[in-house]
């Protein structure tokens, strides 16, 4: 559990830097055109998110849940694996946020 010290400012800055984490491996990744389209399009709309004066929870965590469910899909690679480790924390950031 995130501690209540964590301020709204800083979950939405971790947040980001778990949203460049997945936007830098994506080429890693052995995603069909449509899947990484998909996860691109998921990205930019966290980053929008992040810059919104009024960010909406049920906007991340439709695009969190896409991502996990193409990261499910990419089977055993590493980065995916990684990426699928770092998704709890970032839905528990979220959490936070509200």
């Amino acid at each position: 559990m995130l501690s209540f010290f964590i301020t709204p400012s800083k979950s939405l800055n971790s947040v980001s830097r778990h949203n460049k984490l997945i936007k830098d491996n994506l080429d890693e990744l052995n995603l069909d055109e449509n899947d990484k389209a998909e996860i691109q399009a998921d990205i930019k709309i966290i980053e929008t998110q992040v810059e919104s004066p009024n960010p909406k929870k049920s906007i991340f965590k439709e695009c969190l849940s896409s991502i996990r469910s193409i990261m499910e899909g990419a089977g055993g690679q590493i980065i995916a694996i990684h990426i699928l480790e770092k998704l709890p924390v970032i839905e528990e950031l979220v959490k936070s946020l509200f």
